[in-house]
């Protein structure tokens, strides 16, 4: 699956850019001073809402570009195995994917196909449990608790993965994807839900303290 479409989505829906050196969240942090700064590299704050008194929820930056990096090195290190196991075959890669003929085939060895298995499998890096978790750390990093972030990124990973579908050009995707965007929509409940009972919890102590007060 275009992982890719996923967090290209999030990224929109927050008005966040990530880019090669890094992420660039609207400017956020440029009336800080540059001690300021280097205190607090890694995260920047918003508001949920413009509103007077609004709490802010951080941005943690610092996990943001860890995320991106390793998913770069992975995506790269994939892309080598392909191109070197095309290039074993007197073809390149660019050639490889212009190809429409439906009857073309690549011979994939035994060395390759094991590794490929491994990295789709329950345990590894493109597998369920692991792109899902990723997608979802990707989401929290940038929305913090903050309620109306977390429902407007849930929106967005269904974009990503409508995206990808289209991308795909079949009217089915593969089983492992479809796992995937299970597993991605019930962490995005359960996150919801978490974070609902920490605010209703929050504000029944509050009210608490504020009678026993009076």
């Amino acid at each position: 699956m275009a992982v890719g479409s996923v967090t290209s989505s999030i990224n929109t829906t927050t008005g966040t850019t990530t880019t090669n050196t890094g992420t660039d969240t609207t400017k956020a942090a440029e009336t800080k001073s540059t001690e300021t700064k280097s205190n607090e590299a890694a995260a920047v704050y918003m508001k949920a809402d413009s509103s007077p008194g609004a709490k802010s929820y951080k941005v943690d930056i610092s996990t943001i570009d860890r995320l991106k990096k390793d998913s770069e090195d992975r995506i790269s290190s994939f892309r080598n195995m392909v191109e070197k196991l095309i290039s074993k075959q007197g073809l390149k890669f660019e050639d490889v994917l212009k190809n429409n003929d439906p009857n073309f085939k690549i011979e994939v060895d035994a060395e390759t196909q094991k590794k490929a298995q491994e990295e789709v499998s329950e345990d590894g890096y493109w597998g369920v449990k692991q792109t899902s978790g990723r997608i979802l750390d990707f989401a929290k990093a940038l929305a913090g608790d903050n309620p109306e972030l977390i429902k407007k990124m849930k929106a967005a990973v269904e974009s990503g993965f409508s995206a990808a579908k289209k991308d795909w050009g079949k009217d089915e995707m593969p089983p492992i994807t479809k796992q995937t965007y299970d597993a991605v929509m019930k962490g995005f409940d359960d996150w919801e839900k978490g974070v609902a009972g920490s605010t209703a919890a929050a504000a029944t102590g509050a009210s608490a303290t504020t009678t026993s007060k009076a």
